[in-house]
């Protein structure tokens, strides 16, 4: 089998503000002498929150890191994106702090994406390990709660943390990617 594409595409996923890759692979056989080429396909939809702008994140190139393929079985909750001043390589590995949120924040990704935009680069950083997808994931939900608060304080509405998570589960917990890795 030889692998002939792949495609990223985004697709916005409403008010949680996640964003899922749907990553299309098609493999082909080709018969020796007859160029009949067999097509056979699968989608694997990984999801990807997008990082609120307000709260900036720290991404440093590190050396690269062996990290397990993509596989069809991955789906869900596997990575974030953000909007940086600067471009990063596909496949390259990114070290990711977070200072505002927990300063012991450290963990290690994979940029699977990297498109210019309006006002920087949005690139998508996965996390290939269980435990690091597991650890971004409630760092991102705190940091979607900080950020509903934060927004809440713009519109004159003044919330502690414990309010601001209390509403932000109500309203957006339910849509937020699940944890399937």
């Amino acid at each position: 089998m030889i692998l002939l594409s792949r495609i990223l595409k985004f697709i916005c996923t409403g008010r949680a503000k996640s964003v899922q890759f749907a990553f299309f692979f098609k493999h082909s056989a080709c018969l020796a002498d007859n160029i009949n080429i067999n097509f056979s396909s699968w989608l694997v939809a990984m999801e990807f929150v997008a990082h609120p702008r307000d709260l900036p994140l720290d991404i440093t190139l590190i050396e690269d890191q062996p990290f397990p393929p993509i596989c069809a079985e991955r789906a869900g909750f596997v990575g974030i994106t953000y909007v940086t001043l600067r471009p990063f390589d596909h496949g390259r590995s990114v070290r990711i702090t977070l200072e505002e949120i927990d300063p012991n924040f450290c963990v290690s990704g994979r940029v699977v994406s990297c498109c210019k935009a309006a006002d920087g680069y949005q690139v998508a950083i996965e996390f290939p390990t269980k435990e690091e997808c597991y650890c971004v994931r409630m760092i991102e939900q705190l940091s979607q709660i900080e950020h509903y608060r934060r927004q809440a304080k713009i519109d004159g509405r003044r919330l502690n943390y414990n309010e601001a998570a209390a509403e932000w589960i109500q309203k957006f917990a339910a849509s937020f990617p699940a944890f399937s890795l």
